[in-house]
């Protein structure tokens, strides 16, 4: 399942912009951009909305305006879905940079392979295309598109250009032609500014795809191959779907359709409009639980560290985003389980200078919030028993036992939910409050059931959980990427953790 997360940018009639988060081609959250302030950001005539990028080389997309009026272009610079800052695009000189008619923006992209966004001009009149190669929001250069003979490449209708992306993983910008009379999609393939080649794109058996129903509205990579796909909006107004074309190249390979979080097919949100693509998202990909440190003050054998005495972990877990409504529309929950590691005093020794993974968390994953992450550590004293068969009755039975405590929580959450696999409302605390509140009573007893005949000691299984309020601010958490300690004591053993929440 892909991890990968691309956005898509609209804007409403009374010029909010709301970012639409994917998780692969399914919304999982939809929020507006906001001023330094916390406030809904809105901007309208004569500014309007002509690209995206990352011109800053912060790893997160901003927003591209042009100045119908003045021809001034300003950059907003984003933390996420936050405005930091408005720079001017300014020449190579300092001065603003002010260009209009018949010159205008039809493009954003990195065209010198130098990491940075570049802007793509056409000429209405004379038909040639013009790169403005940038260094963050300054003028580095200026280059004309050339053919393959090193002319001026013109072009006019009924062709037009729709967007640029990296087609063929080169790491440099193509153009993107769409012609309006016979609806052919072709894309030009760049050695920077230099057209080295003009496939067009074709359909999973190779033949070519005119399509006048459907309109372009975003390239982007939305498969994260590592190349760019085609975003399309149908034109229907009783059906405004939205499809991609993940692409192998210039070649077809799926047409799968945009989905909410309710994991139905999903229409433009009428009257906005796209304006689009990028990565508006702050939050991490992954969240990690890692052990740092462990230390052993007493066992429950009294020859510590005899041969008779060994100590092995292994944890269940449960991430409040992967509770979901069934197709019956009750909740579901799967639980995390993990291998057994140890004897833990033959590993801890690499631990100091890089931290054991024992868990890891998708935080890209479709999910509301807040939302609780819950390790369940499992500890075992080998004597001479088969190590195996008693972590595979605890992780049976301390499994069950989360999974059960999350459908309990969530099930008043989900009442007349819809069917399918569908994100709850917000359940995550009494998630983590219902897992952490089974080391007691339900555990004891599950101790005590596996014990019956066996000589390995089970010790008393022990619930960690992070609570997250706010996706966007996961890294201004107290408990995360902070050394946490646990002071753990059952039947007479008696060991020290060091652990930690850390973010990837």
């Amino acid at each position: 399942m892909t991890t990968y997360a691309r956005d898509i940018l609209w804007v409403s009639p009374t010029h909010e912009i709301e970012v639409w988060s994917l998780y692969g081609m399914k919304v999982a959250t939809r929020r507006k951009i906001v001023d330094a302030n916390g406030q809904v950001a809105v901007i309208g005539p004569p500014w309007s909305i002509v690209g995206t990028g990352d011109f800053n080389s912060d790893g997160q997309t901003d927003i591209l305006w042009h100045n119908a009026q003045t021809g001034h272009i300003q950059v907003w610079l984003l933390d996420g879905t936050r405005l930091a800052d408005r720079p001017e695009i300014t020449s190579a000189n300092g001065q603003v940079a002010a260009i209009g008619p018949p010159w205008s923006i039809v493009g954003t992209g990195d065209f010198s392979g130098d990491g940075k966004t570049d802007i793509l001009w056409h000429n209405a009149q004379t038909g040639h295309i013009q790169v403005w190669l940038l260094d963050g929001t300054r003028i580095a250069g200026r280059q004309d598109i050339t053919s393959e003979n090193g002319q001026d490449a013109a072009v006019g209708p009924p062709w037009r250009i729709v967007g640029a992306g990296d087609f063929n993983g080169n790491g440099t910008s193509d153009i993107v032609w769409y012609n309006d009379q016979t609806g052919h999609v072709q894309v030009w393939l760049l050695d920077h500014t230099k057209v080295t080649g003009r496939p067009e794109i074709v359909d999973e058996n190779g033949q070519a795809v005119p399509i006048t129903s459907w309109s372009i509205i975003g390239i982007g990579d939305f498969n994260g191959d590592g190349k760019s796909d085609i975003l399309w909006h149908d034109k229907n107004p009783n059906s405004p779907q939205v499809q991609a074309w993940w692409l192998n190249g210039t070649k077809i390979a799926l047409r799968p359709m945009i989905r909410d979080e309710r994991d139905q097919v999903i229409g433009a949100p009428a009257p906005w409009t796209f304006v689009g693509t990028g990565l508006f998202s702050t939050v991490p990909s992954r969240l990690q639980f890692r052990l740092r440190v462990f230390d052993e003050y007493d066992s429950n054998d009294e020859a510590w560290q005899g041969a008779s005495d060994e100590t092995y972990l292994s944890a269940v877990g449960l991430d409040s985003g992967a509770v979901v409504a069934g197709p019956d529309g009750k909740p579901q929950a799967e639980p995390i389980h993990v291998g057994q590691i140890g004897p833990l005093k033959d590993i801890r020794g690499s631990w100091g200078a890089n931290p054991y993974v024992l868990m890891e968390f998708d935080l890209r994953r479709p999910s509301s919030w807040p939302r609780s992450f819950n390790v369940t550590l499992l500890l075992v004293e080998w004597d001479n028993e088969d190590v195996a068969k008693v972590f595979a009755k605890l992780h049976a039975q301390v499994g069950e036992e989360v999974r059960q405590a999350a459908v309990t929580a969530a099930t008043g959450a989900v009442v007349g939910a819809l069917a399918g696999s569908v994100v709850v409302p917000p359940i995550g605390t009494a998630i983590g409050a219902a897992v952490g509140a089974l080391a007691s009573l339900a555990y004891d007893e599950i101790i005590a059931a596996i014990e019956e005949g066996l000589e390995n000691d089970v010790l008393a299984p022990v619930a960690l959980t992070l609570d997250v309020a706010d996706p966007e601010r996961i890294r201004e958490h107290p408990l995360v990427d902070k050394p946490l300690t646990l002071d753990y004591r059952s039947k007479g053993a008696h060991y020290g953790f060091e652990y930690d929440w850390h973010l990837i």
